[in-house]
């Protein structure tokens, strides 16, 4: 994968902890791991999840620790190579069924053409595999995010 390096990890490994400085992108290929806010597992993921964008894009803290559970093998990629991707996917204009696709979105209901191009550079897409927990109740910082369900389904277990 350009601009990106692969990490070997074992159980135990911890990858990022919270509150430090980001320094580098994250998707995971293989293995489980926790997603930890002030000492709590808040969610587990899985191969095709990605993390630390949060961090890179907004020169903030790290949101949540992230620890290996099993062996695993994710892709990093640095600071300067992802913003060097994102300002390039920014460049490029949405097609017009991802266009129409945000206008069926209630939230963005009223929003014009260019007002739903930024918002479509600005969604951080995610893979989750069945059975993944996508919010946790008392999750914390980690939930203060707006999901968007393009396919798949999900259902909320009170």
């Amino acid at each position: 994968v350009q601009g990106m390096e692969p990490v070997e990890v074992t159980e135990g490994d911890v990858i990022v902890y919270q509150g430090e400085p980001g320094d580098k992108f994250y998707i995971i290929e293989e293995g489980a791991f926790d997603i930890i806010v002030n000492d709590e597992v808040v969610v587990q993921e899985g191969a095709g999840a990605s993390f630390g964008e949060l961090a890179l894009l907004y020169d903030k803290p790290r949101a949540a620790t992230v620890q290996a559970t099993t062996r695993g093998r994710l892709w990093a990629m640095n600071q300067d190579n992802f913003k060097t991707s994102m300002s390039k996917g920014r460049a490029k204009p949405m097609g017009p069924k991802y266009l129409d696709f945000l206008r069926k979105i209630d939230a963005f209901a009223g929003l014009g053409d260019a007002e739903l191009q930024q918002v479509g550079r600005s969604l951080v897409p995610r893979w989750f595999s069945t059975g993944s927990t996508l919010i946790q109740a008392g999750g914390g910082r980690f939930e203060e995010r707006f999901m968007v369900l393009r396919s798949g389904a999900a259902k909320a277990v009170l």
